[in-house]
């Protein structure tokens, strides 16, 4: 499901809800069928984690996020310098966005490393192991730290 994502090239975000503790137990078990509904619809990822994977409700996050061509890394609470964004020695989680991102944070058709602060939310239960996908609901605020022309583009 990450490749899915990542190999999308783009960042999703959505407006409905969970509850704010799920019954991981279920969920595990349910997933396999719930997948199913939302197989081959892009369209539709985020509602695909929240009604299938259990999410926490909304709260402030911010991070480093580094993207560019199927590359989508987010370091909660660090400050990664550009050099150290692309070389997966860090611990990073993917941002799942369709918010738009900040005119001044485009870097269209560049790899960049920004600064967001954003509302967001967190997985609840371990269902796809690994991935741990935080959703973007809103963002605050995004500074590029640094932008490079795109390797892949």
């Amino acid at each position: 499901m990450r490749l899915l994502l990542i190999a999308s090239g783009v960042l999703m975000v959505a407006s409905c809800g969970t509850s704010a503790s799920p019954d991981c137990a279920k969920v595990r078990k349910e997933w396999p069928r719930c997948l199913e509904t939302y197989e081959n619809r892009p369209d539709l990822a985020r509602e695909f984690f929240l009604n299938c994977l259990g999410y926490s409700e909304p709260q402030r996050i911010a991070g480093t996020w580094a993207r560019d061509f199927e590359f989508n890394e987010f370091y909660e609470g660090q400050r990664v310098p550009f050099e150290q964004a692309w070389q997966f020695r860090l611990r990073s989680i993917p941002l799942l966005s369709d918010v738009p991102v900040p005119k001044a944070a485009e870097a269209k058709g560049q790899a960049s490393v920004a600064w967001i602060e954003f509302e967001g939310r967190r997985p609840l239960c371990d269902v796809i192991p690994e991935d741990g996908t935080i959703l973007v609901d809103r963002i605050y605020s995004m500074r590029v730290i640094e932008a490079r022309p795109s390797k892949w583009q």
